[in-house]
Order: C-alpha cells, then sequence, then structure tokens
C-alpha cells in the first residue's frame, strides 16, 4: 500500500470514528434533554397514573355490578321461597291456634267476651 492510500483510509477512519461519536453524543443529549424535561415527565406520569386509575375504576365497578347481581338473585331467591312456605306456615299457625282453643277453652272465651263486651261498649258511645 501505498502512503496516499493510507493516508486516504485514515481519513476515512477518523471521519467514521467521528460520525459514530456524533451520533453517541447525540444520543446522549437527547437523553439527558429527555431527563431534564420535568413538564414531559409529569405529564406522562399523570397520564399513567389516569389510565391505571380508569382500567381500576372499570375493575371495580364490573366487581360492583356483579355484586349487586348476586345480591338480586339472593333477594329473589329469598322472596320466591318465602311465597311458596308462607301459605303453609300460616296454615300451620291457625291449626296451632285453633289446637290451643281446643285445649285451653276458657281462657279463649274469657278472650271473647271481653272483645265482645269492647265492641259493645264502643258502638254504645258512639250512638249516644
Amino acid at each position: 500500500m501505498t502512503e496516499g492510500n493510507r493516508g486516504a483510509a485514515d481519513r476515512d477512519a477518523v471521519r467514521e470514528d467521528r460520525d459514530r461519536v456524533r451520533e453517541e453524543l447525540r444520543d446522549t443529549v437527547d437523553a439527558l434533554a429527555g431527563k431534564l424535561d420535568v413538564r414531559a415527565r409529569a405529564t406522562g406520569t399523570a397520564q399513567a397514573a389516569a389510565e391505571t386509575v380508569s382500567r381500576k375504576t372499570g375493575e371495580v365497578e364490573q366487581k360492583v355490578h356483579g355484586r349487586v347481581e348476586q345480591a338480586q338473585d339472593h333477594a329473589h331467591q329469598a322472596i320466591e321461597r318465602v311465597r311458596a312456605e308462607a301459605p303453609g306456615r300460616m296454615a300451620d299457625r291457625g291449626r296451632d291456634v285453633v289446637e290451643y282453643v281446643r285445649r285451653n277453652p276458657v281462657p279463649a272465651v274469657s278472650a271473647a267476651a271481653v272483645a265482645a263486651v269492647a265492641a259493645w261498649l264502643l258502638v254504645r258511645r258512639s250512638s249516644v
């Protein structure tokens, strides 16, 4: 290789090295500028927080709706059970009262007599 070729190759190598260093320096300056841009970083953080809150709100809403639907289902089931069992229970209570009166006729007749006298007194007062 001649002296001129080696000098041109060295110059090309120096230029390539210079361009590579410039590119690295540009990347470093851009990174530092990004770190120093507080407003942009704060805006990015605020946007990320807003997105997180929005996502969490959606998740909570879904859970609440699910729980409300479960509560409504349980309430409807309870209502249906009461509707199905109430007539039988009321009939049982009526039978219990009849049985009590059969076993204890004196208190029942006494209570009926007191009620009749009270009703007669009320009617008599309202007509006078």
